[in-house]
């Protein structure tokens, strides 16, 4: 048995713990972010992502996405030259093909999707529209806003041992809606979502 001394808090440790607690303000709009800001003539605001907005990101995604195509291209293009009547090989190189194409592909469509896809939220009293767009086309979600919940952050994606937020809001009704914003920014991601849920109110 060991006594063990106890002593009571020092003075101002409660109110230290009440203090860090207590309502945060909302973050500030950091001076490197390039989301643009519109009024819009429903009364709503929009928020405008723009496309190349993480220039790192696109760049190692397209690194990427480049070193596997090449080398999907050389791949098969030794497998033509040098298995000829080959059945056996051509049946490996078959199914080596079947994995490498379509990681390929995705890795293709994921490093599209990070530099060049733009994305426009508009938030206001009808609710929330989200419109993504890349080589002029363009796809629309929206909910109305008794249908929407909570906006929070997830990590949409991560290159090395950096994450990029993205935002989700929460439904009453049905999945989610996601706003695809690939913000390297934790401080930014939070102050969007603070400025969509003003402009929700």
């Amino acid at each position: 048995v060991f006594e063990v001394p106890v002593a009571p808090a020092p003075p101002g440790a409660a109110k230290t713990e009440r203090t860090r607690n207590a309502w945060q303000p909302a973050p500030g709009r950091p001076d490197t972010s390039r989301i643009l800001i519109e009024a819009d003539p429903s009364g709503g605001t929009r928020f405008v992502l723009p496309a190349f907005r993480n220039l790192k990101a696109t760049l190692l995604t397209g690194l990427f996405a480049s070193m596997f195509v090449g080398f999907a291209g050389l791949f098969f293009f030794l497998v033509r030259s040098a298995l000829h009547g080959n059945w056996f090989g051509l049946f490996v190189s078959g199914a080596i093909g079947v994995v490498l194409v379509p990681f390929t592909l995705l890795l293709v469509l994921i490093a599209l999707h990070t530099g060049l896809v733009d994305t426009r939220v508009l938030a206001g009293p009808a609710g929330l529209a989200i419109t993504s767009g890349i080589f002029g086309l363009s796809w629309t979600r929206s909910a109305p806003k008794d249908d929407l919940g909570d906006i929070t952050l997830k990590v949409g994606m991560q290159v090395g041992m950096v994450p990029y937020y993205d935002l989700k809001i929460a439904r009453r009704s049905g999945r989610p809606l996601t706003i695809s914003a690939m913000l390297r920014d934790k401080r930014e991601a939070e102050w969007l979502a603070s400025e969509i849920k003003k402009s929700l109110r």
